[in-house]
C-alpha cells in the first residue's frame, strides 16, 4: 500500500473508468456491514441512491491508480464539522472548521500505519483549506480504532481528537428466528412487551396494523403519514419543522427504494397513523434512521410497540443479521439492544499551532465543566 500512489476521484468520474464496473464490484466486496455496521454508507449503491448537497459532491479515494487497477479505499465529501463548548442545552457554542468528512467512519484495506498515514496525507493534499478529517462514528475495537490508539491517537503529526470521550453504543445481532430474539429478555420484560401491544389493539378496536413502505410506490403512503404523525410529536413543540429531511427529499427516497433498500413502517391504529419508523436495508444491517411517534397515544408507548413489531418482521421476512440504533444513549436502545460496546465521534486535526491551540483550550474547557459539576454535586449532597 506504501508504494501505492494514493489519488482522490470524484464519483462521477468514476464511471468514466474503462474498468469502473470492475471498480464498483471490487468496492463492495471489501465492505464487511458485520465487522463495520456504518458500512452502507460508504457503499456504491448508497452514494448512486443518496442526495449529495450542492458544493458538497462526493469522492472516492483510491490506490493504485495506474489507469487499470483501481483499489477504492473511502469515500469522502467536504463538510463542516464542530469543535462544540457546552455548558448546557441552553449554553452551547461551537467554532465550525472546514473538513472532509469519511463517508461510513471507515477506511477499507488493510489497516496499518503506512496505510492510515496515506490516506491522511492525500486527503491534506486534494483539500489544502480543511482543518480537520471528521469521523462521525468509529466504533471501538474496529480496524481503525485500534490503529489509532496503537498510534498514541496521533497519524504523524495530526491528533486524532475525540471531543466528547467515548460514547455507549448499542445494536442487535438478531437470531435466526423472532422467538430466539424475545428470549433473550426477562420474562416480566416479554410479558409487558405483548401486554403493551394488546391493550393498544384493544383500544382501537382490534384494528392495529403495521404497513411497510419499501417500494417505489409507497413513497407517497409513507411521506404522508410521516408528516401526520411529525406533526404531533414532541418535535413539533420544539422545531421549526418536525419532518425528518428523508421524508422531505421524496426524489432521495425513491432512488433508495428502486435499489431495494429502503425498509419505512407505519404504526396504524384503527388506519391512523400514529407511529412511523423509517429505515435502510443494506447487505443483512438494518438501519434504524428516522423516527417519530403520535403523543396524543403516548400511553400506549406506540414507538416501543412499532420496534418491536418491526424485529419480527425483519427477522422473520428480511432474514436481517444486525441492527444498527446509530448513535446517543437513548433507554428503548439499552432495552432492545443485545451489543453494547462504545465509539466515539474523532475529529483528525491537521497539523499545526492552531488546531493545537483549539484542541488545548477545548480539553481545558471540558475539565473545567467537569470540576464545576463535582463541587455542585456535592454542594446537593451537603444541604
Amino acid at each position: 500500500m506504501s508504494d501505492e500512489p494514493v489519488t482522490v476521484i470524484n464519483r462521477k468520474d468514476l464511471g468514466a473508468l474503462r474498468d469502473a464496473n470492475e471498480v464498483k464490484s471490487r468496492w463492495a466486496l471489501a465492505l464487511d456491514p458485520s465487522q463495520n455496521l456504518y458500512a452502507m454508507y460508504l457503499a456504491p449503491e448508497w452514494l448512486e441512491a443518496s442526495h449529495e448537497q450542492a458544493g458538497a459532491s462526493c469522492s472516492v479515494l483510491c490506490a493504485g491508480v495506474d489507469g487499470e487497477n483501481l483499489e477504492v479505499l473511502a469515500a469522502i465529501r467536504p463538510a463542516q464539522a464542530r469543535l462544540r463548548f457546552e455548558l448546557s442545552t441552553a449554553l452551547q457554542k461551537a467554532i465550525r472548521l472546514q473538513s472532509v468528512e469519511i463517508l461510513g467512519s471507515q477506511i477499507l484495506g488493510e489497516m496499518s500505519p503506512d496505510h492510515l498515514a496515506a490516506v491522511v496525507s492525500a486527503v491534506w493534499k486534494e483539500f489544502p483549506s480543511a482543518s480537520a478529517i471528521y469521523f462521525k462514528s468509529v466504533q471501538k475495537g474496529s480496524p481503525l480504532w485500534e490503529a489509532l490508539e496503537k498510534g498514541d491517537w496521533r497519524v504523524g503529526s495530526s491528533i486524532a481528537y475525540r471531543q466528547h470521550g467515548d460514547r455507549p453504543f448499542h445494536s442487535v445481532q438478531l437470531p435466526g428466528t423472532f422467538e430466539e430474539y424475545v428470549a433473550q429478555f426477562p420474562s416480566k420484560q416479554r410479558y409487558n412487551l405483548k401486554k403493551k401491544v394488546r391493550k393498544m389493539a384493544d383500544a382501537t378496536g382490534g384494528k392495529l396494523e403495521v404497513r411497510q413502505a419499501n417500494n417505489p410506490e409507497d413513497i407517497p403512503f409513507l411521506v404522508a403519514s410521516a408528516r401526520a404523525v411529525a406533526a404531533k410529536s414532541w418535535k413539533a413543540k420544539r422545531l421549526a419543522n418536525p419532518v425528518p429531511d428523508s421524508i422531505e427529499n421524496e426524489a432521495q427516497l425513491r432512488r433508495i427504494a428502486e435499489r431495494g433498500m429502503l425498509r419505512a413502517f407505519v404504526l396504524q391504529a384503527d388506519g391512523v397513523p400514529c407511529a412511523f419508523i423509517v429505515g435502510y436495508l443494506y447487505r443483512g444491517v438494518f438501519h434504524y434512521a428516522d423516527l417519530a411517534y403520535d403523543e396524543t397515544q403516548a400511553v400506549h408507548s406506540p414507538g416501543t410497540i412499532l420496534l418491536y413489531l418491526i424485529l419480527e418482521m425483519l427477522i422473520e421476512k428480511d432474514h436481517a443479521q444486525f441492527v444498527n440504533f446509530g448513535i446517543t444513549d437513548a433507554q428503548y436502545k439499552q432495552v432492545f439492544g443485545n451489543r453494547h460496546t462504545e465509539e466515539a465521534e474523532i475529529l483528525l486535526m491537521r497539523p499545526g499551532v492552531g488546531n493545537r491551540t483549539l484542541i488545548a483550550c477545548h480539553r481545558l474547557f471540558q475539565r473545567a465543566k467537569l470540576a464545576l459539576r463535582s463541587k455542585l454535586s456535592r454542594r446537593k449532597v451537603d444541604e
